[in-house]
C-alpha cells in the first residue's frame, strides 16, 4: 500500500468544489480501494478549519456549509500525526533555508519520515517538495 501525505489544500477539496477537486476525490477512491493510506500532520486540522473560516468571511460558504465540510472531512480515514519538537526543528531549518513556511515544511518532513508521497495543490510547496520527496501537484495525481 502506498503512503500518501496530503496537505490542507488537498483535504479542503474533498468537501468544497474547487479546481482539481476531481483529482482530490481520486485519492479518496484509492484509499477506499486499499491502494493508499493517507497521512497529514495534525497542523492540517487547523489549516483546513482556517480555510473554511476564510471562505465564510468572503461569502463563498455559509457557516452551515463550513460545519458540514468539517463533518465530512472528519469522517475520512486520514492518520493525523502529531508533530514533535524534532520535526518542528527540521521544518524550521527547511523554512529558513528555502523561504517556505514552517507549516508547509512540516508536510515535507512528514513525507520524508514516512517514506511517503506528498500530494499538494500548493504550487510553491510543490516546487520545493519535488526536490526533496516524491511529490505530486494534485493535477498529476495518478
Amino acid at each position: 500500500m502506498r503512503r500518501v501525505v496530503v496537505d490542507s489544500s488537498v483535504i479542503v477539496k474533498w468537501a468544497i468544489p474547487e479546481d482539481f477537486s476531481e483529482n482530490a476525490v481520486k485519492i479518496l477512491r484509492d484509499m477506499g480501494l486499499g491502494v493508499v493510506s493517507l497521512y497529514a500532520p495534525t497542523l492540517a486540522l487547523s489549516e483546513v478549519s482556517n480555510v473554511l473560516w476564510k471562505y465564510v468571511l468572503k461569502g463563498f460558504l455559509t457557516s452551515d456549509q463550513a460545519k458540514k465540510a468539517i463533518d465530512l472531512i472528519s469522517s475520512i480515514d486520514v492518520s493525523y500525526v502529531k508533530e514533535d519538537w524534532r520535526q518542528l526543528e527540521d521544518a524550521l531549518a527547511i523554512a529558513l533555508d528555502e523561504s517556505i513556511s514552517v507549516y508547509d515544511a512540516l508536510y515535507v518532513v512528514l513525507a520524508k519520515e514516512l517514506n511517503a508521497e506528498l500530494v499538494t495543490a500548493d504550487e510553491k510547496l510543490y516546487q520545493y517538495a519535488k526536490k526533496r520527496v516524491n511529490a505530486f501537484f494534485i493535477s498529476s495525481y495518478r
